[in-house]
């Protein structure tokens, strides 16, 4: 039955659509009573806590087959695209490097592009991402390791959407939902970097650069 879900930490519209049997996220993204969620969010994988996403019922394919027979139907599981851009601290890419992606039960293994880029198809239903990049090919002790929760980045206008791209970006920054000291010195230090003009606020300019600089 159609029903109206309330976002929760950690959903994505993918995570909402395979849990109750959907083949394509955009079935429900693309449906006409989410319309004011689309122009809010945007992003169908950036939701927010509270967000209401309408969910519509499912439509039934139909097969004629003939009696007494033995069919086979094979149902492709749908895949998500997972994107990592992989700098150092001087903001240096991390070109050409292997790379080992484990999510979903799943290990994928290749090299990140010239742009420090890893670009790979993952399981649907996976929630969480180990990444391990080897800067010095061959050199075990060089290896880095990320562990990425999908669906826990929320939206970049919200106080928890910038707090969590700054502490991504490797600036002192607790997600606390709160504009304290401790965010605004994050934010002094970003805009500084970033050659914004310093106010220690989260004015458009400086959401503007993250989003482009983080997403």
């Amino acid at each position: 039955m159609a029903e109206t879900y309330t976002v929760q930490q950690g959903d994505t519209l993918a995570s909402i659509a395979f849990a109750r049997g959907f083949l394509r996220w955009q079935t429900i993204w693309e449906h006409a009573q989410n319309a004011g969620l689309r122009e809010q969010r945007k992003d169908p994988h950036v939701l927010y806590p509270g967000d209401s996403v309408f969910i519509p019922d499912k439509t039934i394919k139909k097969f004629d087959c003939a009696t007494k027979k033995l069919h086979t139907f094979r149902l492709k599981k749908p895949r998500l695209h997972f994107e990592q851009l992989l700098i150092d601290d001087e903001d240096q890419p991390y070109a050409s490097k292997p790379f080992k992606l484990v999510a979903g039960g799943e290990t994928i293994e290749g090299r990140t592009d010239g742009d420090g880029r890893v670009s790979e198809e993952i399981p649907f239903d996976a929630r969480e991402v180990e990444l391990t990049v080897w800067p010095v090919e061959g050199d075990d002790s060089s290896a880095l390791t990320w562990t990425l929760d999908l669906g826990h980045l929320d939206p970049i206008d919200t106080v928890e959407g910038v707090q969590a791209r700054l502490s991504n970006l490797g600036y002192a920054c607790k997600v606390t939902g709160s504009l304290d000291d401790e965010t605004k010195d994050a934010l002094r230090a970003y805009q500084g970097d970033q050659g914004l003009q310093v106010t220690g606020e989260i004015d458009e300019s400086t959401k503007s650069r993250l989003a482009q600089h983080h997403d």
